[in-house]
């Protein structure tokens, strides 16, 4: 016997069932997606007029269509399924970026982000610090409940000289080299591991 499909609305008029990928049934960051979360959380309806958006707890799996939010400066895409970063280069008003809690296994796509001072990527996959030393302002960064293991995974973190503050907790750091990795970041005033 066929079963009967219910379709909802959304209160911009589209049909939600679109928005939902036709594999799986998790939801995608289409254009219409976006501007109905930015809406619920009390945004605007202007994408660019938006300086938050909240995108976590969603399933998603691709960060996508955030062309038009260009005056975002705190994006909240932590707790979804992103195994990339990609898709945000452009946001350069960008202050604070959450990706905890995806499945994110490199550093990788965050050039442009010129103006980021706080970047959480706990709770992930990640085996080597990389890409984070174009990011002048960047003071605060999470990288507790990843893989890194020695001196080299985090080797990196030299060349990151405005960082003031980084979370390294359970990630069974060990071996020769990893304080003096740390403790040759000129401006560290505040370190978890």
């Amino acid at each position: 016997m066929p079963v009967e499909v219910c379709k909802e609305t959304s209160p911009l008029g589209s049909n939600r069932k679109e928005e939902l990928d036709i594999f799986d049934g998790l939801p995608v960051m289409t254009k219409l997606e976006l501007r109905r979360v930015s809406l619920e959380h009390g945004g605007y309806h202007t994408p660019y007029l938006n300086e938050t958006l909240y995108l976590h707890f969603k399933g998603y799996r691709r960060i996508e269509n955030l062309e038009e939010y260009t005056g975002l400066k705190s994006l909240w895409l932590h707790s979804n399924g992103f195994g990339t970063i990609e898709n945000i280069s452009h946001l350069h008003q960008l202050r604070c970026l959450f990706l905890q809690r995806n499945a994110l296994t490199k550093i990788e796509n965050l050039h442009g982000l010129n103006s980021l001072v706080q970047l959480d990527l706990s709770e992930n996959a990640i085996r080597m610090v990389e890409g984070l030393s174009h990011l002048k302002q960047l003071t605060t960064l999470n990288l507790s409940k990843n893989a890194l293991r020695d001196a080299d995974s985090i080797n990196h973190l030299r060349e990151c000289v405005t960082l003031t503050s980084i979370d390294l907790t359970k990630n069974d750091l060990a071996g020769d080299g990893v304080i003096e990795c740390l403790t040759s970041i000129p401006k560290l005033s505040s370190l978890n591991m």
